[in-house]
């Protein structure tokens, strides 16, 4: 069953919501970049590869700077200074271009996240058969239309996501990215060939490379991929699981290898070293595990400080090659304070994103907003509950696929923050999985009080 023209007309208004948001929120606040922050990084590296530089920056007095004396750097992954490069060729390297290319990439993910909430409130596999024709409606939408419309909305009105827009973070970016992966693969799992499957991995790569993170969607793109095979192979021989297995497998890998083995190469001929996407992780290691680690990010002090003089490039392979070593051997000798770090890690992930969207929106207090605590409250009202109502889905929505592949890429994002530094925003890019959670749960309870309203069993 298709999406009605009523559903379509509906997403294009909730899309051009987010959109005039984003704007209004830009048109009241003047960010700038900040000495050695991720925006300045990615501002400079983005310049460089409008201006024939390639990927590439420079220090210059305690500022990443742009021009000729600029190396090749895979500090950060390159994709959003890809993106952003297009804009910067156009319009000149701005923050205003950036920002606004922000405010176009935040309001186009409500239709993955559409897309995500219809094949949930679908609530259809091999195990359990729901007619969402039948199901409980809202304003005269199918359950699935309702639960990505419902989804999408949540999305658009989120104040933290509004708020992100006005710096150079990657995230608006990288939201996209996981909300498109996922939504391919719940695409590519029900088309079932070898084309689909190749779209999937490119996309999941694609996503990796605006943040290397992103990969760990791989875990809830196996379940959506593998899951109907599984189901599909039930009762037949082992040796045509494994082949339909391979079926999955070896396309998603090879869209994989399309796009990190040339940037691999790309990275020995220039780093030295064949990093797969990027070579901060020595660094991430060390801001998570140190003397100094709160559970937050805290820069590794330690590391800046030595070796002065050098260039960043060096001084990047530097990072990651002591700050593994300084990591691992903290991590070894303090266990107790570990565990207690993880507890932190994943307190700081879970926490609203409003004040620290508000405070980076007015640059850590250099161009202070008006209003800061409203927009701070609006935010805190807006992300506490919608994480309740997706936490309340355990109970309250049927455990699909779907199902299973949001939290499962709940889990994934969880994990990994066990071991690296959690901050709140951090948790920005799965607000796709917990909006679409959310309004599932949402949109069941609206049906089991209309159900019981005339006398029925709940579906």
């Amino acid at each position: 069953m298709g999406i009605s023209s009523r559903a379509g007309v509906a997403l294009g208004a909730i899309f051009a919501l987010a959109l005039v948001l984003r704007l209004a929120w830009l048109a009241g606040t003047d960010t700038v970049l900040l000495p050695l922050s991720d925006p300045q990084y990615y501002h400079a590296t983005a310049q460089n590869i409008a201006e024939g530089h390639g990927y590439s920056v420079a220090l210059d007095h305690q500022n990443f700077v742009a021009g000729e004396k600029s190396e090749g750097t895979a500090f950060w992954a390159p994709g959003y200074p890809l993106a952003l490069a297009p804009m910067y060729k156009l319009f000149g390297p701005s923050v205003r271009a950036a920002t606004g290319f922000n405010a176009v990439v935040g309001a186009l993910t409500v239709a993955p996240v559409f897309l995500l909430g219809w094949g949930m409130g679908r609530a259809r596999d091999s195990k359990q058969q729901t007619a969402n024709s039948k199901g409980g409606t809202a304003l005269g939408f199918a359950r699935d239309e309702a639960t990505g419309l419902l989804g999408a909305l949540l999305f658009a009105l989120g104040p933290g996501l509004i708020f992100w827009t006005a710096t150079l973070f990657s995230e608006p970016l990288f939201t996209l990215g996981v909300a498109s992966t996922l939504a391919v693969a719940m695409w590519a799992g029900e088309r079932r060939s070898v084309a689909a499957y190749f779209a999937a991995g490119i996309v999941l790569t694609a996503t990796a490379f605006v943040r290397s993170q992103g990969m760990l969607m791989i875990v809830p793109v196996a379940v959506l991929l593998l899951a109907p095979l599984r189901d599909a192979s039930a009762g037949r021989a082992p040796g045509v699981w494994m082949r339909d297995l391979a079926r999955v497998g070896l396309p998603v890998a090879a869209a994989i290898a399309v796009l990190v083995v040339p940037w691999a190469v790309r990275n020995q001929a220039v780093i030295g070293r064949p990093y797969l996407i990027n070579d901060s992780l020595g660094y991430n290691l060390r801001l998570a595990h140190g003397p100094y680690s709160q559970g937050t990010s805290v820069p590794p002090q330690d590391l800046w400080d030595e070796r002065p003089g050098i260039s960043f490039k060096q001084r990047e392979i530097f990072f990651d090659d002591e700050g593994r070593s300084r990591a691992l051997t903290y991590m070894r000798e303090h266990p107790g304070r570990e565990v207690e770090l993880a507890f932190r890690r994943i307190g700081y992930l879970l926490r609203s994103d409003a004040e620290a969207s508000v405070r980076w929106s007015e640059s850590l207090g250099a161009t202070p907003v008006s209003g800061r605590a409203l927009f701070v409250l609006l935010g805190d009202l807006w992300y506490y509950p919608v994480l309740l109502l997706a936490a309340a889905s355990l109970v309250a929505v049927p455990r699909t696929r779907a199902w299973l592949a949001m939290w499962s890429a709940l889990a994934a994002w969880g994990a990994l923050h066990l071991v690296f530094a959690g901050e709140p925003r951090y948790h920005v890019p799965l607000l796709p999985v917990v909006v679409t959670l959310a309004a599932a749960t949402i949109v069941r309870a609206g049906e089991t009080v209309v159900r019981a309203g005339d006398g029925r069993e709940p579906a």
